[in-house]
């Protein structure tokens, strides 16, 4: 697929989930270049995390900037929690009589995050040209996150309410949130910023 294809495909995404669906489907992609795609997009996302760090280094300290500085960490963690979206997008979209199946849930979620590789890369370069913009663009960035989660696992599973898979979607991040919280209190507490 070539460059201009991949853009094609990001405006169908944008536009029409389930034509993308049937798009991404259509590629026909053996399982390990669903994982070599997935492992790509989150080896690039650390990469331009391990940018931002350079660039902008931080002052601050503390268990959860520890963690969110070392790429090696961040990658394993990135990737697992990738793994696990794909699983829970599948098992609780049968839950709810989905038809969607966990290879192509890989392609999807390798897709999501390959677009928001993008969307971070501008951020980036905005983030050195006019800094005050930078967080504008991260906010659209959560926005297009959640709004390509939401459409295309509508899309993959076959359901028809873009809504209800939203309110799952809010139901799982929230108990999941609780059940980190629970698991690692302390790397949610948020370091003292000196004065």
């Amino acid at each position: 697929m070539r460059l201009g294809e991949l853009g094609d495909l990001m405006v169908l995404t944008l536009r029409d989930s389930d034509a993308a669906m049937r798009a991404l489907r259509g590629l026909d992609l053996p399982m390990s270049a669903r994982w070599m795609a997935l492992l790509l997009a989150v080896v690039l996302s650390r990469f331009l995390g391990v940018l931002v760090t350079v660039m902008f280094p931080t002052t601050l300290e503390g268990p959860l900037i520890t963690l969110l500085t070392n790429p090696v960490i961040m990658t394993v963690i990135e990737l697992a929690a990738t793994v696990l979206t794909a699983f829970l997008v599948v098992q609780i979209g049968r839950a709810f009589g989905g038809t969607g199946n966990f290879a192509d849930a890989i392609l999807v979620i390798a897709w999501i995050q390959l677009i928001l590789v993008g969307v971070q890369a501008g951020q980036l370069l905005l983030m050195a040209v006019l800094p005050t913009s930078a967080a504008l663009l991260g906010l659209i960035a959560g926005i297009l996150s959640i709004y390509l989660t939401v459409t295309l696992t509508r899309a993959l599973h076959g359901f028809r309410s873009a809504f209800l898979v939203a309110l799952a979607y809010f139901g799982v991040s929230i108990l999941v949130g609780a059940v980190l919280l629970q698991l690692a209190p302390g790397m949610f507490i948020l370091p003292e910023v000196p004065q």
